[in-house]
């Protein structure tokens, strides 16, 4: 799962494949959602396929303090190219 966070770091395949001046803008946001930020930000997303930025696998944990403590919800995100 590391190679998978990495890619989303903003590697060059990562961000040519995302098309327009978007790509590079969805890379550096992706920096902020890593699987190794996971435990203190509650929430991740990574690319089903490595340096694709339009299919991700997000992640995010229930608020504390709320019904939610303690759940974890998946979610497919498509990004459009442009």
């Amino acid at each position: 799962m590391a190679s998978r966070g990495k890619a989303a770091a903003g590697g060059k395949a990562a961000v040519a494949s995302a098309g327009g001046g978007g790509g590079v803008r969805l890379a550096r946001e992706l920096r902020d959602v890593t699987p190794a930020q996971f435990d203190v930000s509650g929430v991740q997303a990574v690319p089903f396929v490595e340096g694709v930025l339009t299919n991700l696998k997000g992640t995010i944990k229930g608020p504390m303090d709320s019904p939610y403590t303690g759940g974890i919800w998946s979610l497919d995100i498509s990004i459009p190219p442009e």
